[in-house]
C-alpha cells in the first residue's frame, strides 16, 4: 500500500490554517496553543494524519462546551522517542465512552464512528508499524487526550 508522508511542518500548516478558519467560525469559543521541539519539525508523518483529530477535538470536545475551550497541540522529542500529543479541556467521555472508543477506534464500523481515529491510527500503524504505541485517554467534564509515541 502507498501512502503520502508530511514533514511535520507541512501538517503544522493544515492544522493551523484548520485551527484559524474554526476561530474566525466560533471566534472565543475555540482557543489553541500549538508548541513542538525543532526536532520535530523534520520528523515525517503521514500525510492529514493530525487534522482530522484536531476536527473531532473541536466538534466533540470543545462545541459541545457553551463557552468552548482549548486545544492544545504539543510535539516533543527526547532521546528514545517522537512524541505528539492532541488535548482539549472539553467535556470528555464517561467511563463508557472511553472503553467503547478504546475498543473500537483501530476498526471504522458501518455507522462511520471512530472513522478519524481509524484512519490516522491506520496511517501511523502502516509506517511506524511496532514503534508506534498510539493512546487515547479522556475524562468526563474534564477533557480528552490522544498521544502519538513512536520509538526513534
Amino acid at each position: 500500500m502507498h501512502f503520502v508522508i508530511a514533514k511535520h511542518t507541512q501538517e503544522l500548516k493544515y492544522i493551523k490554517a484548520y485551527l484559524n478558519i474554526q476561530k474566525i467560525r466560533f471566534s472565543n469559543r475555540i482557543n489553541y496553543n500549538i508548541t513542538y521541539d525543532e526536532e520535530m519539525l523534520m520528523f515525517e508523518i503521514p500525510y492529514f494524519s493530525l487534522q482530522p483529530l484536531v476536527e473531532n477535538a473541536i466538534e466533540h470536545g470543545l462545541l459541545p462546551l457553551e463557552n468552548g475551550g482549548v486545544l492544545e497541540l504539543t510535539c516533543t522529542s527526547d532521546e528514545k522517542m517522537f512524541i505528539i500529543e492532541i488535548k482539549d479541556n472539553g467535556i470528555g467521555m464517561t467511563k463508557e465512552q472511553l472503553a467503547y472508543v478504546q475498543d473500537n477506534f483501530k476498526y471504522a464500523d458501518a455507522n462511520n464512528q471512530n472513522v478519524g481515529l481509524h484512519n490516522s491510527c491506520r496511517r501511523f500503524k502502516l509506517m511506524f508499524g511496532d514503534r508506534l504505541n498510539y493512546k487515547i485517554d479522556s475524562e468526563y467534564g474534564i477533557g480528552t487526550s490522544i498521544t502519538i509515541e513512536v520509538l526513534k
